[in-house]
């Protein structure tokens, strides 16, 4: 299978390449690039034998230099960026030498970080080995690291050259590495695609390590992304719907240190932003209840029971450095959610799709979805 798609975000496209023959998808990249060096910037977490497979197909054609990288929330960082710079200098690099991030959204953001800054920005190409990746932090210029306050607090957007996406990468990914990464899936169908709710039910009934399964999980996150990226590059307008769930999901993630991985903080995000809508009036029972069932369908509800290891008041105290703030006036004791009104419908305060809630009634949702999971 190959398939090529374009992503396009505000004035910026790129293909977004997608095959299950790992030959065939890395002489493409060769050929079709005028760089003096390719950097190989990748999770060392990775087999060696996929590493070493991409090597040979470039050293053969063009000067190709490995580096590798740990890969954690807690490493994604100044220091590692900082190192990571350095050493791309170090080894020569020039206004057109590409950067190639083999890896997960972390080492995906900060490669991409890093080509941002580099002589003011050089290119640079994802290979996502993870579903999140492939289906999220790849389709946005979003390049960030963290601070010791929040997650992605310190960035820059930047668009890639291209995405190159190998099935092969995915066949050995645990399967709540899988669930985790259809997450964000189950956010874009209840927020931006409700007409494809169907689609996706039964897509979750396929062999989920099949090519066609994770094709299509990307083929309908791409299409999500378009529709509300094309007119909003820095995601502070319709872009704002893909924070739907992560405000808490981000704070649960940097509060566990990893232990939580991305997409099971977005989940238990989700069910908070759900309840906190249905306390608010603006959703019914029904819809709260669907974010469990879809959510259900992809084995995702069983693995938030760790986040019970967490009280309330340590959630809210990360909460309250979340990236959103400023966007609406502070109200003091407030903080502000993505939440829905409607199937592929989000509350709306002025220009932005954002609500105030008052940290009381977050804490009371989470106390509530504790007792769901």
């Amino acid at each position: 299978m190959y398939k090529e798609y374009r992503v396009t975000i505000g004035d910026n496209e790129y293909p977004y390449y997608y095959s299950d023959n790992s030959m065939s998808l890395f002489t493409q990249l060769t050929c079709d690039y005028d760089a003096d060096v390719y950097f190989i910037l990748y999770d060392d977490n990775l087999p060696i034998e996929m590493i070493n497979l991409v090597k040979n197909i470039f050293e053969n054609k063009k000067r190709c230099i490995l580096i590798g990288i740990k890969c954690s929330e807690s490493q994604k960082d100044l220091s590692t960026l900082n190192s990571i710079v350095e050493d791309i200098i170090l080894h020569g690099a020039t206004r057109k030498s590409i950067l190639i991030a083999i890896g997960g959204g972390i080492l995906g953001n900060i490669v991409g970080l890093a080509a941002s800054l580099i002589y003011r920005g050089i290119q640079f190409i994802h290979v996502p080995t993870t579903i999140i990746a492939a289906t999220d932090s790849v389709l946005s210029l979003k390049q960030a690291i963290n601070s010791n306050k929040g997650k992605n607090m310190i960035g820059s957007f930047y668009a890639p050259k291209a995405i190159f996406t190998d099935y092969n990468f995915f066949i050995s990914l645990p399967l709540r590495d899988i669930s985790a990464g259809v997450v964000e899936l189950v956010k874009n169908v209840l927020t931006i695609i409700p007409e494809d709710i169907e689609t996706f039910n039964s897509l979750t009934k396929e062999d989920w390590y099949s090519s066609n399964y994770i094709n299509k999980v990307i083929e309908l996150s791409i299409k999500a992304k378009n529709l509300v990226l094309k007119n909003d590059k820095f995601e502070n307008h319709d872009g704002l719907k893909l924070e739907y769930g992560h405000t808490t999901g981000h704070a649960v993630e940097l509060l566990s240190k990893g232990k939580v991985n991305h997409g099971e903080g977005v989940a238990f995000g989700m069910l908070v932003a759900a309840t906190i809508s249905r306390e608010l009036g603006n959703i019914n029972d029904e819809m709260v209840q669907l974010h469990y069932e879809l959510l259900n369908n992809i084995k995702s509800i069983e693995r938030l029971a760790i986040i019970k290891d967490y009280s309330e008041d340590a959630i809210l105290d990360f909460i309250s450095h979340d990236n959103k703030k400023g966007y609406l006036r502070n109200k003091g004791n407030y903080y502000s959610y993505v939440l829905l009104k409607n199937l592929g419908e989000c509350v709306k305060t002025g220009d932005y799709y954002l609500q105030q809630v008052k940290i009381n009634m977050i804490k009371e949702a989470i106390s509530k979805v504790f007792t769901t999971i």
